[in-house]
């Protein structure tokens, strides 16, 4: 039994210029180049910016001026530059934001979002077991 493929089965660049990715849409058969990893770094980190004031804003949580100011700072630099720190040790090559930026914008999502939960469930463990409830045969009779 032989196995061919029909289609080719190697890349194909769809129109694409050499060493460019590309996506294809195949009901109009368009191309356009795929966005860089920057670019969607960029993206995703105006999106969790955007997140944590819309859960802080349903669950009415007051920022300090310092979150406020870090937040509207940081989503003015994605939106400008499509990153939010200059110097490339803080951060990975691509990455929109630093390591500490990106750990502040996950304390402040989770301020606002433990707010949003009402009373604090946090975890429960483990539990030990109810014992079980003995009957006694005497007092059965």
């Amino acid at each position: 039994m032989s196995f061919k493929s029909k289609g080719g089965g190697g890349f194909k660049s769809h129109g694409a210029k050499a060493g460019e990715r590309t996506t294809k849409n195949k009901a109009h058969g368009d191309t356009k180049p795929r966005p860089s990893f920057r670019e969607v770094s960029a993206k995703l980190a105006l999106k969790a910016v955007k997140k944590a004031e819309r859960t802080a804003a349903k669950a009415g949580v007051a920022f300090s001026p310092w979150e406020d100011a870090f937040l509207t700072d940081v989503e003015a630099r994605l939106k400008t530059y499509g990153r939010a720190f200059a110097d490339p040790d803080k951060g990975a090559p691509g990455a929109a934001l630093s390591v500490l930026q990106t750990y502040k914008l996950k304390e402040i999502t989770a301020k606002a979002r433990k707010s949003t939960e009402g009373a604090s469930q946090g975890r429960k463990g483990f539990r030990s077991r109810r014992p079980a409830v003995a009957t006694d045969p005497e007092e059965e009779s």
